[in-house]
């Protein structure tokens, strides 16, 4: 199917038409925009048929393509798409995306490349063009590869499924010590953003219009930094004092309005997740409006968290220097009476190494 597919666009507004109307799930947090889930079946010559992404998933970005490789050279093939993932076995693979929930399509079917029948030859890059519609914003969309194959038993191989989360701006940020250094996919160049602090973590908010950053500020104190990123180089506009400690990570929540930022107490005796305003209509934006309860007296290395794309549950791993890594489950479910408290620490029991960092699925079921 060609990128000017009247089809696909009309598939895309449908898309973008439901999701206005509030039906579709929407991106959670993390900063993670195309990333794989659940399982591939091998084909001929035991190749799994990878899945990957070619471009940046942006709004605006018609050249975004969906990849296969180590395919049979000159199979048919098909890829799906759709709103909703499962991890449902049918004739010899597993599927990946729903086909029986709304907004279940085919982006494109054909011959993949290669010598015909060479086991892990085939490869083929899938129009995916995305619209400036601001409409498929947060828009979370499942795919995966089915490949004909008649080396195995029931003719079929597939690739795992590849989560994409639509963004609102096509830059990719890096942070290291005192340095922030971003990469425009539409312009294709560099800039080095420049900052006093040397920060330990950075997440986008939905839009894509802020920047958020947690570390170190002068004398070492935590920080937390708000950047408009429509312009380049990324400029602050807001330095949030975070107390005394050491800044460890941070996660920002789908609605858009409040970011999580975890601080382990130099002293040692306690560690906090701040919560902070980043909701720019807000008379607060940009301030320290609380602190997740119910977190245990003690040290504590808070390395990692993510929220689920429902906005209900909110997942920190605790990194260990001896004992057992944890997980913690807060309620930050905007709408709860016990938001923003812990709910439940999960003893990682014989996991034998170092918790830094966790995923939690779209609606906050698994970690």
């Amino acid at each position: 199917m060609k990128t000017n597919s009247p089809l696909l666009k009309s598939l895309l507004f449908t898309l973008a038409s439901s999701l206005f109307l509030g039906t579709l799930a929407r991106a959670g947090s993390g900063g993670v925009v195309i990333e794989p889930y659940s399982v591939g079946s091998p084909g001929k010559g035991n190749f799994v048929p990878v899945i990957w992404a070619d471009g940046h998933p942006s709004l605006g970005q018609l050249s975004f393509k969906v990849t296969l490789e180590k395919g049979v050279g000159g199979a048919p093939a098909v890829l799906l798409a759709g709103l909703a993932p499962t991890k449902f076995p049918i004739f010899g693979i597993t599927l990946a995306v729903d086909p029986f929930k709304p907004g279940f399509f085919t982006p494109w079917a054909g011959l993949l490349s290669g010598s015909a029948g060479a086991a892990g030859a085939g490869a083929a890059k899938a129009a995916f063009p995305l619209p400036n519609d601001s409409r498929i914003l947060g828009l979370q969309l499942y795919s995966q590869f089915i490949v004909l194959d008649a080396a195995t038993s029931q003719g079929l191989s597939s690739s795992r499924g590849l989560r994409i989360s639509v963004n609102g701006g096509a830059l990719a940020v890096l942070c290291g010590h005192r340095n922030l250094r971003s990469y425009d996919y539409l312009k294709k160049t560099s800039v080095n953003d420049r900052t006093g602090s040397s920060p330990v973590d950075i997440q986008f908010n939905r839009k894509g219009d802020l920047l958020f950053l947690t570390g170190r500020g002068s004398g070492n104190s935590p920080v937390f930094e708000i950047y408009d990123a429509k312009v380049s180089p990324l400029k602050k506009i807001r330095t949030v004092a975070l107390g005394n400690g050491l800044a460890n990570h941070l996660v920002v929540h789908p609605n858009g309005k409040l970011a999580y930022v975890a601080v382990a107490d130099k002293a040692g005796k306690k560690s906090f997740v701040h919560i902070v305003n980043i909701d720019p209509n807000s008379k607060s934006f940009g301030k320290v409006i609380g602190q997740v309860s119910g977190i245990p007296s003690g040290l504590h290395f808070f390395e990692g968290g993510s929220v689920s794309a429902n906005g209900k549950w909110l997942c920190i791993a605790e990194f260990a220097f001896s004992g057992s890594p944890k997980l913690y489950l807060i309620d930050v479910d905007p709408n709860s009476p016990g938001r923003n408290k812990v709910t439940k620490i999960h003893r990682l029991l014989g996991l034998g190494a170092m918790a830094t960092d966790v995923a939690v699925d779209e609606r906050g079921i698994y970690a």
